[in-house]
């Protein structure tokens, strides 16, 4: 009820006759949790924001234009609710058209990648917890769940669904001068995603032109089955850019083990390209859920390095190569 009196004085604001037709809804997520890792001789022991999802407010909203035709758009900022910082940057900023054709956006957007990573994950998109995230980040992928999977200056067509199965297509424009290598920098990507009962798929395509240099190409497949006792995910992902050739590989499933809470398990294998740089993630967590708004949760991580190789558990880590890391997280997370 509250939010909605917010809302309401942010729609007086405007117009009589645009509030007559449109809304405006406010929005958020605290998540902060209490952190302790280690690797190697280097330890963090902190509160951290975002350990399972980062902490954010956003604007959201939507106007009838007629004929099944609606204009909407979205501001989202992150927030650092460990130290109290305000807006750190837009996460997301796009505004759009929706109908009977699909959607198609402008702006800062979630790409196909983000997506259909979005899907396989059992970890609530942690950038801690969750092993497709982690490694793939280690792997320098743009497929993943965090920060590399918003792409900016883009536009995004996103199609209804038909039978569970929906497309999207991206394409992203760099930030090059005109006397440049214009194309240099930019992100075409494509992605498929499929949910019909037990069943979740999603295979994506991004790639990002390297102007003179070599293109970097990435892939991602995956799926998922409820089997009703647990729901199991699979998948491969590639980055291939000329130098480097880098694959994942993940297994992560969740338990139900009573009506509000859940145990989650994930594996991953980061096989790098370069020699004594590959890396293993165990994680297990358990996610309580306490309302439909709060959600407690616990997890333990632990990354497997090869001599080479660094892959802190937590971002306050400041690890060496070749050091292994064992993390532990409790925290809270609330949505308003």
């Amino acid at each position: 009820m509250q939010k909605k009196l917010i809302a309401l004085a942010v729609a007086g604001l405007m117009s009589a006759p645009a509030m007559a037709q449109s809304n405006v809804t406010i929005y958020g997520l605290v998540d902060l949790g209490m952190v302790y890792a280690k690797q190697g001789d280097n330890k963090f022991r902190g509160v951290q924001s975002g350990t399972v999802s980062a902490s954010r407010i956003g604007f959201k909203g939507s106007e009838d234009l007629g004929n099944g035709l609606s204009a909407k758009f979205q501001l989202e900022y992150g927030i650092g609710a460990d130290v109290g910082s305000g807006p750190t940057g837009a996460r997301q900023s796009w505004v759009g058209l929706d109908g009977g054709f699909g959607f198609v956006g402008l702006g800062r957007q979630y790409s196909p990648g983000h997506n259909g990573a979005a899907t396989m994950t059992n970890f609530m998109n942690s950038s801690q917890m969750d092993p497709l995230s982690v490694l793939a980040g280690a792997a320098g992928a743009t497929i993943r769940v965090a920060g590399s999977g918003r792409i900016n200056n883009s536009i995004n067509y996103k199609s209804k669904s038909f039978g569970g199965l929906k497309f999207e297509a991206l394409y992203g424009f760099g930030e090059r001068n005109q006397d440049d290598d214009r194309s240099e920098g930019d992100v075409v990507g494509l992605g498929a995603m499929y949910s019909n009962g037990p069943i979740e798929a999603t295979a994506v395509y991004h790639r990002i032109d390297g102007g003179a240099g070599d293109d970097q190409k990435e892939w991602l497949l995956g799926g998922g089955y409820n089997f009703g006792v647990a729901q199991v995910n699979l998948t491969w992902q590639n980055v291939d850019a000329g130098s480097i050739d880098n694959d994942v590989w993940t297994i992560t499933g969740t338990i139900p083990v009573s009506e509000a809470g859940k145990v989650a398990l994930g594996y991953g294998h980061l096989s790098h390209d370069n020699s004594d740089m590959d890396a293993d993630m165990y994680t297990v967590a358990y996610f309580h859920s306490l309302s439909k708004r709060t959600m407690a949760y616990a997890g333990y991580s632990h990354v497997n390095n090869d001599d080479g190789a660094v892959r802190p558990f937590s971002a306050g880590l400041d690890a060496d190569a070749g050091n292994n890391g064992n993390g532990f997280t409790v925290g809270i997370r609330h949505t308003f």
